[in-house]
């Protein structure tokens, strides 16, 4: 892509060509900026909208505290393929709205940051687990449907491994029930 305009025709053509959801979804352009942004809005839950982004000639989804790039940089490479960018995203998009793709956090005492990922199977949610300690206050789980929100607390930093039972076989139990 040589600009910002040419991307922004570019995204907003492959929004009208593969995002199918039967919802309401918005595209904007934001002036000051230069970049479009999408919005995908939840049926029920304003706080649950999906946004994509544009900025910068890069694919950025948001979804909650969660936002990821896709088609950031392409390194120059002639062949680079925006298009499977693209459907990357979309099928990204489709699996948060699936409740098949669930975001992540953990929140570390006296800090208002967090690490936040995302979370698509028990190996993932195993991976995430391997990085809480003692300084993890709470963990939360989030989906676009709600039915999966979870939010634990770590009420007491010396017992670790109760706090990790819990989320585990909390989460283990909502993949098993979304099979």
């Amino acid at each position: 892509m040589k600009n910002q305009e040419e991307y922004n025709q570019w995204f907003e053509s492959m929004i009208k060509k593969h995002l199918d959801y039967p919802g309401k979804i918005e595209t904007r352009y934001c002036e000051s900026m230069g970049y479009l942004c999408t919005i995908i809005y939840h049926p029920s839950n304003q706080e649950k909208n999906i946004y994509l982004s544009s900025a910068d000639q890069e694919l950025t989804i948001f979804f909650s505290k969660y936002h990821a790039h896709f088609d950031s940089n392409d390194n120059g490479l002639e062949n680079f393929d925006h298009e499977q960018e693209f459907k990357s995203l979309i099928k990204h998009v489709v699996d948060i709205i699936n409740d098949k793709t669930l975001i992540y956090a953990n929140y570390y005492f006296g800090q208002s940051s967090c690490c936040i990922s995302t979370i698509n199977n028990i190996k993932d949610l195993t991976n995430m687990l391997d990085f809480i300690d003692n300084n993890i206050e709470k963990t939360s789980i989030e989906s676009w449907s709600g039915k999966y929100d979870r939010t634990f607390t770590n009420n007491d930093p010396a017992s670790l491994d109760l706090y990790l039972e819990t989320i585990y076989q909390s989460i283990f139990a909502i993949f098993n029930q979304s099979k």
